[in-house]
């Protein structure tokens, strides 16, 4: 069975919908911003996973923009939030996405304080970026569609939360989506 959605499809939905074609449109800016009002939503109702998801793919838009800064401070959030959430091999992954980014971008500084911050942080619940844990993940059995059924949010394996082998949790609606 799925988990029952915790943010409405009127709710979420259209604004995700709106951001994934900001971004398509090559409105990073804007798209980042959308994410990240999002992403500040979903944490203040206490949904940490999509909250981390959220201000992620908020840096991201803010790295296609071209502004290391905003992106880095979106990624430290995500960081938090996939800690609060017990998901720490969630946080290194974006962590290090992240920072091979902005250094690939030539934001230097961004990166250094990204990652400084990051170990800060890690070593407050006992990690260090360094031996991070992996995350257990089920096997899935058959293919996650490549967009949310509900919200048309990009699906990837290795960012959802998997319920059980079959079905997972779209990040940025929370509708459940069963494999094919």
């Amino acid at each position: 069975m799925f988990r029952a959605r915790r943010l409405g499809r009127g709710v979420v939905g259209p604004r995700v919908r709106q951001a994934l074609r900001l971004l398509a449109d090559g409105r990073y800016v804007e798209a980042g911003v959308l994410f990240g009002q999002l992403a500040d939503r979903a944490r203040d109702n206490g949904h940490h996973f999509r909250s981390a998801h959220l201000a992620e793919q908020a840096g991201r838009a803010f790295l296609e923009a071209g502004e290391g800064e905003r992106a880095a401070l979106l990624t430290r959030d995500a960081v938090r939030q996939f800690v609060v959430s017990r998901r720490p091999g969630r946080a290194g992954r974006a962590l290090q996405h992240a920072i091979a980014t902005l250094r690939s971008r030539g934001f230097e500084a961004q990166a250094s304080a990204l990652e400084q911050d990051a170990q800060a942080r890690l070593a407050e619940a006992g990690l260090s970026l360094a031996n991070l844990p992996a995350e257990p993940v089920p096997q899935p059995r058959g293919h996650l569609p490549p967009a949310c059924p509900q919200c048309g949010g990009p699906l990837r394996a290795d960012e959802v939360d998997w319920i059980d082998s079959a079905s997972a949790e779209c990040p940025y609606c929370g509708s459940g989506v069963r494999t094919a």
